[in-house]
């Protein structure tokens, strides 16, 4: 289950990343 708590360790920083990249591409059209 140590795999699994990685994992949501690296999720976690990646989806805020990817929900600010997405606010930034919405804002630009």
């Amino acid at each position: 289950m140590n795999d699994l708590s990685n994992l949501f360790l690296l999720l976690i920083p990646l989806l805020f990343t990817s929900a600010a990249l997405y606010k930034e591409f919405r804002e630009q059209k």
